[in-house]
């Protein structure tokens, strides 16, 4: 996933940790070659401070005066700090600047492991583990931790636990002297685990002659049945601690771990689903109440399936805590909803609430720590901001003006993207508003592109010369990008007004709003062009989920409020694997309303896909492979 200016403190451990173990061996150490003795050093300190953006600067500066051969390795570099950063596309990028001829073969294995990871990051793990080099003791230790890692993350994506638990276990070994990063590997260890039923795991067991290995499994063994049995699960610990006295268990980290198992509640046997469904957000309760039912009912072969309680909270979110309480106290393990920001906000106030909790948005202030126990997930806005800018940023669109909708929602959009877009070394010219149901859109086109000014000059000149002159007007020539914030009836009108005033060449981008939902070749022509981020139910229709036609089969006014169904799809599914995300800082999940991935707050965010109108219809589109060389200025 791409999570840019979202550094993530153990991912910024592990890549320092291989930046070190790098830096110690031959192809680090300064040579002639090297643009400056200090190069290395001065990158392991700006990893150490947190700021890898720093480091990106510091390579390209010597790019630029390096021979084609350290040029190579330090690209390399490059997109080896970036992917471990947080930062997947903008390595992905770079590697498309390597060509096949330039890797001499001491870096063949480094890049092919960088390849693996984008295609990780693209969700095509089978593609990730061909991809892959075999293991070889002969390979420097850096480059064997970064093999093991992404080929352990490729045998989970595709499901085959075993074998990604055998690489956890062999990185284990590599990983003891960076007792942070190795903190991270156990956490990836135990997730394995925690997947997996008894009878799997016992017969992984009588497979397997590593005793610290043999360890672990039985400590899932216990966990799993004091869990059962609902007993106490540090009386369980101590008993198995007793019988395997040196194990990585038996530590401070085996007590935080039991500690955190005890406050999740992985199997709730009554979940309650709190949503206003009557009154003014009725429509959109309904869609996600009945996204989360099919979810619910697909989910039949699951022998631990909860039962399922539906609650209205009626019209009035300030009596959230009235129904809250009620459903604890009906037998509720776990709550998903309320819907509601301000409800959402009120449950947030208490530093701990007593059951797990996903609300279905996000409290009002959002750079507030949430209550213990509480996760929020929702269609949030600024998320789409944000990730446009990456987008641009990506394919080198580095001058942009706006023209959003004069709304709340419009301006909150327009703010996220305008800083993020800044901080990754954009340039925001100038914003154009229109007020909602506005059908002539001239006067802000022509305003944001300065065409209002190229017409007033030539009042100006004809004044002067005291005579008519032929003209055509100019728009300005600095721009590269217009985001576009509206709903479809405007974009629809405003796309075809963009060409009338010779911006037509100009990419377009704008947020999900920009689609209706439903695809309507017709009406939609006018948008063709456009490129905009959504769900991927609404990007790809070339692929129809099942649940999905399921859901337009009993609902056929479906795509009014898809984005809700999936929202609701998401919610039931995300469940099992809230603690997975909490546990891995580079987990996703992939989800209908997007690709899912926790920040440390405890908030979720989405990553869109992307697509672009032609012949009225949206189509998948992939972002072109350029060059991503402008790096956010600051962090």
């Amino acid at each position: 996933m791409i999570r840019v200016n979202r550094l993530i403190r153990t991912n910024l451990l592990v890549a320092l940790c291989l930046l070190v173990a790098a830096c110690s061996t031959q192809r680090y150490a300064p040579s002639k070659d090297r643009a400056s003795p200090s190069l290395d050093e001065e990158i392991t300190q700006a990893m150490g401070e947190g700021r890898p953006l720093a480091a990106i600067r510091l390579l390209d500066k010597h790019m630029a005066e390096a021979s084609l051969k350290l040029k190579v390795e330090l690209q390399i570099q490059a997109s080896e700090i970036l992917f471990d950063s947080g930062y997947p596309e903008l390595a992905a990028n770079r590697l498309t600047q390597l060509a096949a001829d330039q890797v001499h073969p001491g870096l063949e294995n480094r890049k092919k492991i960088l390849q693996a990871q984008a295609w990780l990051y693209q969700s095509q793990p089978d593609t990730a583990l061909a991809t892959l080099p075999n293991f070889s003791g002969a390979m420097e230790q850096s480059t064997q931790v970064r093999l093991l890692e992404t080929r352990a993350r490729g045998f989970t994506q595709t499901n085959q636990l075993y074998k990604a638990l055998l690489d956890r276990q062999a990185l284990s070994s590599l990983l003891r002297d960076n007792p942070e990063a190795q903190t991270s590997n156990y956490d990836k260890i135990w997730i394995l685990l925690n997947k997996q039923p008894d009878e799997v795991l016992l017969m992984q067991k009588a497979q397997h002659q590593n005793t610290e290995l043999i360890g672990w499994i039985k400590f899932a063994l216990a966990i799993n049945a004091a869990r059962r049995e609902r007993i106490d699960l540090a009386e369980e610990y101590q008993n198995w601690a007793a019988f395997h006295p040196g194990h990585p268990l038996v530590s401070s980290y085996g007590q935080l771990l039991l500690e955190r198992i005890s406050r999740t509640t992985p199997q709730p046997r009554m979940i309650t689903l709190l949503l206003p469904l009557s009154g003014p957000a009725g429509p959109a309760s309904h869609a996600v109440r009945d996204g989360f039912l099919a979810a619910y009912f697909a989910d039949d072969q699951n022998p631990s399936r909860p039962t399922v309680v539906i609650q209205d909270t009626g019209t009035d979110p300030s009596t959230i805590w009235q129904y809250y309480n009620q459903a604890i106290e009906n037998g509720a393990e776990h709550i998903v909803g309320p819907l509601q920001k301000q409800a959402v906000t009120l449950l947030s106030a208490p530093p701990k609430l007593p059951v797990p909790t996903l609300a279905l948005n996000y409290s009002q202030d959002q750079a507030s720590n949430l209550p213990e126990g509480m996760t929020q997930f929702g269609l949030l806005p600024e998320d789409e901001g944000r990730q446009i800018a990456e987008h641009a940023i990506q394919e080198q669109l580095t001058h942009a003006v706006l023209l959003l909708e004069n709304t709340d929602w419009a301006k909150r959009i327009a703010q996220s993207f305008t800083q993020h877009y800044r901080a990754l070394g954009g340039t925001v010219l100038k914003q154009g508003r229109f007020n909602p149901g506005t059908s002539d859109f001239s006067a802000p086109i022509r305003g944001t592109l300065n065409i209002t000014e190229s017409l007033a000059r030539h009042r100006q000149l004809e004044n002067t010369l005291g005579t008519k002159l032929e003209f055509i007007p100019t728009r300005r020539q600095d721009t590269d990008l217009i985001l576009l914030v509206a709903a479809p009836i405007e974009a629809r009108q405003i796309m075809p007004q963009l060409k009338f005033h010779y911006a037509g060449d100009i990419p377009t981008f704008s947020t999900s709003h920009a689609f209706s939902g439903e695809v309507d070749t017709d009406v939609d022509r006018d948008l063709n062009g456009l490129i905009f981020i959504d769900i991927p139910w609404h990007t790809d229709s070339s692929q129809e989920d099942p649940l999905f036609a399921q859901i337009k089969k009993h609902w056929p006014d479906a795509h009014r409020y898809t984005r809700f169904y999936a929202l609701g799809v998401d919610a039931y599914q995300l469940l099992p694997n809230i603690e997975t995300l909490k546990s891995s800082s580079d987990a996703f999940f992939d989800g209908r309303s997007g690709k899912l991935f926790l920040d440390v707050s405890g908030r979720i965010h989405r990553k869109l896909s992307q697509a672009e109108f032609s012949d009225g219809s949206p189509t998948p589109r992939h972002t072109p492979n350029q060059p991503a060389s402008l790096i956010e200025k600051q962090e």
